[in-house]
C-alpha cells in the first residue's frame, strides 16, 4: 500500500461530511474511514461507530472554537493547550506514510500541540486521552519543531507513528498486543523486541521495582543484620527474588510475540495478504485463533465465524483487505 496525500480527503472534512449523511453508510464510506484511523470496535454495532464519531465530530469542533475565541483551552487541571501551539500538518506527513504502508490507516484528524511548559528532561511525546473528552490530543517536544530527532535517541516520525497506533487501536481496548504494533514501526531493534514487555504501567513498576527492593533489602540487612550478608546463600534469594519479576515478563513478551508470528505465519500459508493491517484490527483472542489455525481450511473458517461475531468490524476488514478471499462456514460445523 503507497500513501499518496493527494488522493486523501482531510479526516476532519471525511469525518464531517459522513456524519450528516443519515442514510446507512456504504463500504466505501467505511473503507474511507478505516484509511483515517477511524477503526471499527471490537462489537460495536453501526448504531454505537455513529455515535461514537458523531461525539468525536462535536467535540473537536468545540476545541477549534474554544481555541479561535480564546486561544487557549484547559483540557485538564495542568494541562491547557494554545492556538498558537498547534503543530501543523506538514510535520506529520512522514508518520502518515508509514502507518498507511505498514497498517492501513493514517491518523490525519488528531489535533496536535507543543506543549505550554517543560514536561521533563528526556521526555518526547505522548497521546493524551481524557475521561470526559472524547478525542485525544499528541503533544509533542518544541525541539521536534526544527529537527527529526532529538537526543540522537528520538524520532519525530516514529514517535508519531508510535502514538498514531495507539489512538488508531484505541475502540478496541486491547491492550495485549497493543506496543507490540506500535513499537513495531521503530528503527531501533531493541525497542521492537523489548517494547511489548511493557504493557501497562504495573509492568514497568514489576521491572524497575525489584532493583528497588534490592537496594531497600540490602540497606536494611546492613543495618540490623549485617552478618547475613557474608553468606552467598542470602545473596541467591535476593538476587533470585529481584530477577524473578523482570524474567516473567522476558518470558511473557517471548511467547506473546511468538503467538503473533505463529498468527502471521498461518495467514501466509492460507495465502492472505495484507496481513499486518488485518492482525492491526484483530482483538488479543482473535490473534491467538489465527495462530492455532495451521491450514488454509481452518484459517477461512476463522474468517467466517469473525464475520458472524463482529459483523461490522469484520465487514470493512473484508472490504478493505480480503476482496479475494471467500471465507465459508466449515463443513465439520
Amino acid at each position: 500500500m503507497t500513501y499518496d496525500p493527494t488522493q486523501f480527503v482531510p479526516g476532519r472534512v471525511l469525518l464531517k461530511s459522513v456524519i450528516t449523511d443519515e442514510s446507512p453508510w456504504s463500504d466505501a464510506t467505511y473503507l474511507a474511514l478505516d484509511a483515517h484511523g477511524f477503526l471499527v470496535g471490537a462489537t460495536e454495532t453501526e448504531a454505537e461507530f455513529r455515535a461514537r464519531l458523531t461525539a468525536l465530530d462535536v467535540a473537536l469542533d468545540s476545541l477549534d472554537t474554544t481555541l479561535l475565541e480564546n486561544g487557549k483551552m484547559t483540557l485538564y487541571k495542568g494541562f491547557t493547550v494554545h492556538e498558537k501551539d498547534r503543530i501543523p500538518s506538514d510535520l506529520f506527513q512522514a508518520a502518515y506514510r508509514t502507518t498507511f504502508e505498514k497498517f492501513g490507516f493514517a491518523v490525519d484528524w488528531v489535533p496536535a500541540f507543543y506543549p505550554e511548559k517543560m514536561m521533563g528532561l528526556l521526555w518526547a511525546g505522548c497521546t493524551v486521552m481524557f475521561d470526559d473528552h472524547p478525542y485525544p490530543v499528541f503533544t509533542i517536544r518544541r525541539a521536534f519543531q526544527k529537527s527529526e530527532r532529538f537526543l540522537k535517541i528520538y524520532s519525530r516520525n516514529e514517535l508519531l507513528s508510535h502514538e498514531s497506533c495507539h489512538v488508531a487501536r484505541a475502540p478496541l481496548d486491547e491492550p495485549y498486543f497493543e506496543e507490540f504494533f506500535a513499537y513495531s514501526l521503530s528503527q531501533s531493534g531493541v525497542r521492537r523486541w523489548c517494547g511489548n514487555m511493557f504493557r501497562t504501567d504495573l509492568d514497568a513498576l514489576l521491572f524497575v521495582g525489584p532493583l528497588l527492593l534490592f537496594s531497600v533489602f540490602q540497606g536494611v540487612m546492613l543495618y540490623f543484620k549485617p552478618s547475613l550478608l557474608e553468606h552467598s546463600l542470602t545473596w541467591l534469594l535476593l538476587v533470585g527474588l529481584c530477577l524473578l519479576c523482570p524474567l516473567w515478563l522476558v518470558f511473557s513478551n517471548i511467547r506473546s510475540r511468538a503467538i503473533y508470528f505463529r498468527a502471521e505465519s498461518n495467514l501466509k500459508r492460507a495465502e492472505i495478504t495484507h496481513i499486518s493491517p488485518i492482525l492491526f484490527r484483530c482483538t488479543k483472542d482473535e490473534i491467538f485463533q489465527f495462530s492455532k489455525s495451521k491450514t488454509a481450511e481452518s484459517v477461512h473458517h476463522m474468517l467466517y465465524e469473525m464475520t458472524q461475531k463482529s459483523p461490522l468490524r469484520w465487514r470493512v476488514i473484508r472490504c478493505a483487505f480480503l476482496q479475494n478471499i471467500t471465507t465459508k462456514e466449515s463443513p465439520h460445523a
